[in-house]
């Protein structure tokens, strides 16, 4: 049948997946492009087939073996002893190489959030000069390193493929700086509207500085996760009126930053900027921490302030909520548990709970859901107990205190 003149009778057999690996290794040198690409695609086809049909001179041939071996990647490795793996990593890589950009743009789809792909070809890949293949990769891809992304951003990559890097999951802070230090607008911009990028105050607060003419900045800086005072009142000295009420009603500024912020608006409003007058209230105006801090006074007036009602806030997300319970039932200015919490104290923070006679399951709660840390920096419970003594936390309350 392998070599029968009728091609539809050969192409049979090349799909097949209980043909012996022989018999495929013959059909990899088919006169049919057909045949060759049901070859490429069968699973049984033996690594010595696959390394012939890498440099097969029919783009349809190598584009299905992309597709297939990709799939193996994980297992794969250019050190390993094992003969029929290395042919296997031989074939990727080769493909990796291949001139056609659709065979290695597929590599790149299939391996970009692979964790175990080989690093050597997620490199390749990485700085490969055709962004449909370097994209995916730059973007998604675990395997490449904080040294492999300064790398490319050093080479003065393209706009387009620092863009990529800036749309990364948990960016760190040193490749954040080091997409600041390009100066690239449109891959800044990003990096800043990416929730999950970290970024140094010092970097953010130098990115401030220089924003008041780039206004595709303006934006994802007055919405990042965390600003610093400095950050607020100098970005409300020069954006938008839209953008005065988003900054105006942010629950992580402190009552002395919002007023500041404010001061900054009427100075510019006093300058001639009419448009701003109605962007924010500027006289009695009260705080979404001044707000809950209101709610949450009623409730325990009336008696309803207790640990199921806290569980309830904090279940609902409502941060500034549980900020005012947790001053009002410890008898504390409510700012000293907000700079707790947005500077992610979590002794202090586990302190304050313990101070209000919260169980420390509902302190685990509050570190998750307000303070929002991941489950491995959370303070947890031991045995039901607070994890620390109660003298050291009685330490850690009056330290919290006393620095607000």
């Amino acid at each position: 049948m392998a070599g029968h003149d009728d091609e539809n009778v050969r192409l049979e057999l090349a799909a097949r997946p209980d043909v012996k690996p022989e018999i495929l290794y013959f059909l990899a040198d088919d006169a049919s492009s057909k045949v060759r690409t049901a070859i490429a695609e069968n699973q049984r086809t033996p690594h010595h087939a696959d390394i012939i049909l890498a440099k097969d001179k029919d783009a349809n041939v190598r584009e299905r073996l992309a597709d297939k071996i990709s799939r193996l990647a994980p297992e794969l490795s250019p050190d390993d002893k094992d003969k029929v793996k290395k042919m296997a990593y031989d074939t990727l890589e080769t493909l990796a190489k291949d001139e056609l950009t659709r065979a290695r743009q597929i590599l790149a789809e299939a391996l970009q959030d692979v964790a175990g792909a080989p690093a050597p070809v997620i490199r390749k890949l990485a700085f490969d000069t055709e962004l449909v293949v370097a994209g995916p990769i730059l973007e998604n891809s675990p395997v490449l390193t904080d040294e492999d992304l300064m790398e490319i951003i050093e080479r003065g990559s393209t706009t387009g493929r620092l863009s990529f890097i800036s749309k990364r999951k948990d960016v760190t802070e040193g490749v954040s700086e080091a997409i600041v230090a390009t100066a690239d607008e449109y891959a800044v911009a990003l990096l800043l509207a990416n929730p999950s990028a970290q970024i140094r105050e010092t970097t953010l607060d130098r990115v401030v500085d220089e924003a008041k003419d780039v206004i595709s900045w303006h934006a994802p800086l007055v919405s990042r996760p965390q600003i610093s005072g400095y950050a607020a009142k100098r970005l409300a000295g020069f954006v938008a009126a839209n953008l005065i009420r988003v900054l105006s009603i942010r629950s992580d500024l402190e009552p002395d930053v919002l007023e500041e912020v404010k001061k900054a608006v009427t100075n510019r409003i006093e300058g001639g900027e009419s448009d701003l007058k109605d962007a924010i209230q500027l006289e009695d105006t009260e705080t979404p921490l001044e707000v809950a801090m209101g709610k949450v006074q009623k409730l325990k007036d009336k008696g309803d302030l207790n640990e199921a009602r806290v569980r309830k806030m904090v279940s609902g997300g409502k941060k500034e909520e549980v900020i005012a319970a947790l001053a009002i039932m410890n008898e504390v200015p409510a700012v000293a548990v907000q700079k707790a919490i947005n500077a992610k104290n979590i002794k202090g923070v586990v302190s304050i709970c313990w101070k209000a006679e919260l169980s420390a399951k509902t302190a685990e709660q509050i570190q998750s859901v307000v303070v929002e840390i991941g489950d491995s920096e959370i303070m947890k419970a031991e045995s039901g107990k607070y994890a620390m003594s109660d003298s050291d936390m009685e330490w850690q309350f009056e330290f919290v205190i006393d620095m607000a």
